[in-house]
């Protein structure tokens, strides 16, 4: 018995060492629907709470990839320090893709080392976003009355040599891009 005991004490010193250093995180989206124009992008930020003496750093990725979306996470490994703070998801959407809601799958993950892996077995080691991503077409927003062309139909910005936006220079953009757009002048 006493032998046995002694074979066993590494394995039970081990499993003590991973109950009481396991802990739990949470992830809190700003919201759980985006709006994304068309050809453009917007920025979704995340805060990650440890619970329970957590101490490892998050990895957060997509799960189910969305053809023709990109996800650039800035900080896509979250470090304990960083904890608390918001960090900024990047969401992509190339011209083309059709107005709609759609549906993004982000799973935050405890960082895994060799040594973690039976903890992340045994204990809860992700938590899993769902997002509505809402595309809508591009907006381009007229703020001058002059009549104007725009410097690079096609380039996703309505600008003159001046950087101001005319009607002409938002349809020229418009009608260069390969998505829908809506043209708004204001008054």
């Amino acid at each position: 018995m006493r032998s046995l005991l002694l074979w066993l004490s590494p394995f039970l010193l081990l499993l003590g060492y991973l109950i009481v250093t396991a802990g739990s995180f949470d992830i809190t989206p700003s919201t759980r629907e985006i709006e994304v124009p068309s050809g453009g992008s917007a920025t979704l930020t995340v805060v990650v709470t440890p619970r329970g003496g957590y101490k490892d750093g998050v990895w957060i990725d997509r799960v189910e990839p969305t053809p023709g979306f990109l996800l650039s996470l800035d900080g896509r490994f979250i470090e304990p320090p960083d904890f608390g703070k918001p960090v900024a998801l990047k969401i992509e959407v190339p011209s083309g893709i059709k107005p709609g809601k759609y549906r993004l799958t982000l799973e935050a993950r405890r960082k895994t080392q060799l040594m973690l892996v039976l903890r992340d077995f045994f204990f809860a080691s992700k938590k899993t976003l769902v997002l509505t991503m809402n595309v809508v077409n591009k907006l381009l927003l007229v703020n001058t009355e002059q009549d104007t062309i725009d410097v690079a139909p096609g380039d996703g910005v309505c600008a003159d040599e001046n950087g101001r936006c005319s009607l002409r220079a938002a349809i020229m953009e418009a009608n260069a891009e390969d998505s829908a757009n809506t043209v708004k002048i204001p008054g």
